[in-house]
């Protein structure tokens, strides 16, 4: 089965997205405690 390189590249821009987005999580998750206490 080929994949296209143009698919190859968008689902290596979405896993960039989502590791950004798992890192944004994890540094939002060590924020909230500090605001609230």
């Amino acid at each position: 089965m080929d994949t296209p390189a143009s698919l190859q590249t968008s689902l290596m821009v979405a896993m960039n997205g989502f590791s950004a987005a798992d890192k944004n999580a994890r540094a939002l998750s060590g924020m909230i405690p500090l605001m609230i206490n």
